[in-house]
């Protein structure tokens, strides 16, 4: 069972396409020192069942996932109702559950080659650990060391709903904190204020500003690691998420 896949989800290769040259302003420092070393990048992403949906009581989402996150999970939509899909990601979540020792020693040598493949073309490799689940690998290490110190040139980068979460002495692993319905628009400005990343889903279209606050196009691409800091990341609504209504606090309506 192959745990890095890097082709398998049009999401994590959004960047292949996108006009970065256009969106200036919206690019921290960290992409240009990028684009100045490497010819593109190749992203690899560990797709897990969320939540409670490994059948084994075990929540990956750490218990911050909400009542409309989990009606609207991007696991639940397109390719993911898919059964042999559906299937593969339980038995990843399921993997990592029983036998975790073995899954992360696993993890660790996908990720080496996904590295040596990536330097031998020039390209910059980039990783999602929770492309839906929400699991704090941070805290879970291999023979002492954690991923990111093993890796320290691959760029980790995740969303997550555990505002809680800190890894500001991780130099290579970004986290974007997404709103849900607990969270108010106070504290989305607090989080800006410490020039962390908030991503909200717009309904329509993405707004330019939110209640004040600055608001970049998250849909252009992925690598949420080379967004400038302290602003909102906008994101339209997906999948049954677009004709949902009864999702306030968590999907906006322009």
């Amino acid at each position: 069972m192959e745990l890095l896949a890097t082709n398998s989800n049009p999401k994590l290769m959004k960047e292949n396409s996108a006009e970065f040259d256009g969106l200036a302003d919206q690019l921290d420092q960290l992409y240009f020192d990028i684009k100045k070393n490497y010819i593109g990048t190749i992203t690899g992403g560990v797709s897990l069942a969320p939540n409670k949906e490994n059948g084994m009581n075990v929540d990956l989402c750490g218990g911050h996932s909400t009542p409309a996150c989990e009606k609207g999970c991007l696991n639940n939509q397109g390719r993911g109702r898919m059964k042999p899909v559906a299937n593969a990601r339980v038995n990843k979540a399921i993997y990592f559950i029983k036998e975790n020792k073995k899954f992360m020693n696993q993890l660790r040598d996908e990720l080496a080659k996904l590295e040596r493949r990536a330097l031998k073309r020039n390209l910059k490799p980039c990783v999602r650990l929770n492309v839906f689940s929400d699991v704090q690998y941070e805290k879970i290490k291999i023979d002492g060391k954690t991923l990111f110190e093993l890796f320290p040139n691959i760029e980790f980068y995740d969303y997550t709903k555990n505002w809680f979460r800190d890894v500001s002495n991780i130099p290579n692993y970004t986290l974007t904190y997404s709103k849900s319905e607990e969270y108010t628009i106070k504290n989305i400005k607090s989080m800006l204020a410490f020039d962390l990343n908030v991503a909200v889903i717009f309904r329509d279209f993405i707004p330019k500003s939110f209640h004040g606050m600055p608001v970049i196009n998250g849909d252009v691409h992925d690598l949420r690691f080379v967004d400038k800091k302290g602003v909102i990341v906008g994101l339209t609504a997906k999948g049954s998420l677009k004709k949902d209504l009864d999702v306030a606090g968590f999907v906006y309506d322009n």
